[in-house]
């Protein structure tokens, strides 16, 4: 069993611009981890978006993960 939290508070903007992963990732050797990322709104909400949404992707194809 996992288990993990997760917390955020937006600050002084009018909206939340940061965004977060906490994924399951199956690793080469068929077993599992987990992958926690937290993507900083500072350099705009699209910004943090396209990293939540494209990270695993790259990071997958990474030698470092490749030869996990």
């Amino acid at each position: 069993m996992c288990a993990w939290g997760l917390c955020s508070m937006q600050g002084w903007r009018q909206s939340m611009e940061d965004e977060h992963i906490a994924e399951k990732v199956q690793l080469k050797n068929k077993q599992y981890s987990m992958l926690f990322a937290v993507f900083d709104g500072h350099g705009g909400d699209e910004a943090a978006k396209y990293a939540k949404q494209n990270f695993i992707r790259i990071f997958k194809q990474t030698k470092s993960f490749q030869n996990s």
